[in-house]
């Protein structure tokens, strides 16, 4: 199979684009089946994993590679389906067009949001028997069982983990709630309200979505986009003088550097 970064300048030129436009249901559910069918490696995320990760990297400031977040969502650094070039390069075509559509969902301005533009999480169906409410804690406090939108939250929390920018929105004491919502349906309750059955409320998936929006809204706010910016061509600067080898340690120890912390 060939490694993903050296595939994709081929496959994309390939890949049959039909320019910046929502994926229409019929679309978003062959993905669907796609990312759930037995032939994906067991490494790949699920179909609601997958979305969520990528949720997370359109609404993040900075841009991932297509091929990074792709090996990602595989779990492996080469394609998946090598035995079937066309379901392979359909899959491709049809994740590459759920980021689009989610950058285009998210983008859209509050006054011009319909039904029909709205940005919705792909998630699957909780199985009635996996889902075990009133919610039941296990030992080390984990909900068991399985509930609505965890895999999506999961996938969600993924992207944020290895993303450092996501510290300036953690670490804001105005603006750290805004996570939140999907740390709570990451957990499948929430430990500060016990009597909360999230996955059971409506209400609280509505506050998901709307959560997206306001994330969206919050990295591209100008004021702070300037001040990443200034930062971004501010030139680094060293943090201490540079020690040679030959010259005394600066631990104090009376020996050189070469022979002390620098061996």
């Amino acid at each position: 199979m060939e490694p993903l970064n050296e595939f994709f300048s081929w496959n994309l030129r390939h890949i049959n684009a039909e320019g910046e436009r929502l994926m229409t249901e019929d679309e978003l559910l062959e993905l669907f089946e796609r990312m759930e069918a037995d032939d994906l490696p067991e490494t790949a995320m699920s179909m609601g994993q997958a979305d969520g990760y990528m949720t997370a990297l359109v609404i993040a400031p900075d841009p991932v590679m297509l091929h990074q977040w792709m090996e990602a969502i595989f779990g492996q650094p080469t394609l998946p389906l090598a035995e079937d070039p066309a379901a392979q390069t359909r899959l491709l075509e049809l994740l590459r067009a759920r980021y689009l559509d989610i950058q285009l969902r998210l983008a859209t301005p509050r006054s011009q949001i319909t039904t029909d533009n709205l940005f919705t999480p792909l998630h699957a169906d909780v199985d009635p028997g996996d889902c075990i409410t009133p919610y039941q804690l296990d030992a080390d406090g984990l909900r068991r069982g399985d509930w609505t939108l965890r895999d999506w939250a999961q996938g969600f929390r993924t992207a944020v983990s290895e993303d450092l920018s996501w510290d300036e929105l953690i670490e804001d004491p105005d603006d750290y709630h805004l996570i939140s919502p999907i740390v709570l349906f990451d957990l499948g309750h929430n430990p500060d309200r016990p009597e909360q059955q999230i996955d059971q409320d409506d209400a609280f998936a509505q506050l998901l979505i709307t959560t997206l929006y306001e994330l969206m809204a919050w990295w591209r706010d100008p004021h702070r986009r300037a001040v990443r910016e200034q930062l971004a061509r501010m030139p680094l600067l060293r943090q201490s003088v540079k020690v040679g080898r030959n010259d005394p340690c600066p631990c104090g120890s009376g020996k050189k550097y070469k022979k002390c912390c620098g061996a």
